[in-house]
């Protein structure tokens, strides 16, 4: 089902990786851009299921965003560290849909969107499991600190890292190779490389990352795709 919608500006962002540890800075900048547009696309890693429950999730600070996403009528896609299976119901405390892609027309054309993973097809099950274990054992030994600020570590690594990946012509060939099977004017809009970029031509954006002071995002108003990078 592609749902239409014309004259509204939809903001779209990702990979916030919202944990138990509450930024006040990060959800002020968060409510201000969700506060400034008509609809919101969430494209995955909302909360991050690496360091804490929904449940969890649910009953800390950030809850102080579900409102102010419930009156955008939120559209919240799964990603790889708040995947399906880690979510339930519970979502529509701050989003109308919550589901694993999500088409939209404005203005005759269609923008899809999804997290991204699929596009990258890396196989990280192996390492996401033994890093969960890990985690739990820190649990146990109440060291769980160290594994947040290695978290950290591992952020910075993952921004180096996207950057390299979109400058990859693997990567970018197989992106394209999948852009060329949509009508010419669809567009595909992802998140989780944490490496925002506008294609115009290829059709193509990724809304970046919010974390460590850095925020970027998109607007899609009246059909066209802009970029924001700001700090927090």
């Amino acid at each position: 089902m592609v749902n239409k919608l014309n004259n509204q500006k939809v903001l779209v962002f990702s990979d916030t990786h919202l944990t138990r540890r509450f930024d006040k800075r990060k959800c002020d900048f968060l409510i201000r851009i969700v506060k400034s547009v008509d609809k919101v696309i969430i494209v995955g890693d909302f909360w991050d299921s690496w360091f804490l429950s929904l449940e969890e999730f649910i009953k800390s600070d950030w809850n102080k965003l579900f409102p102010y996403l419930l009156d955008k009528n939120t559209v919240y896609i799964y990603g790889n560290h708040d995947p399906k299976q880690k979510n339930n119901s519970k979502t529509e405390l701050f989003s109308i849909l919550a589901t694993d892609s999500y088409d939209l027309k404005i203005n005759r054309k269609t923008y899809r969107f999804e997290h991204g993973r699929r596009i990258l097809d890396i196989n990280s099950s192996y390492y996401s499991r033994k890093y969960e274990e890990l985690l739990k054992f820190a649990d146990k030994k109440n060291i769980k600190f160290i594994f947040y600020f290695l978290n950290s570590l591992k952020v910075i690594g993952f921004l180096i890292f996207g950057a390299k990946l979109m400058c990859n012509s693997n990567f970018a060939k197989k992106r394209n190779g999948r852009l060329k099977k949509y009508p010419k004017d669809d567009w595909l809009i992802c998140g989780d490389t944490h490496y925002p970029e506008v294609d115009a031509k290829m059709k193509f954006a990724n809304s970046g990352c919010i974390m460590h002071r850095f925020g970027s995002y998109l607007v899609i108003n009246d059909g066209n795709v802009k970029l924001h990078i700001k700090e927090y």
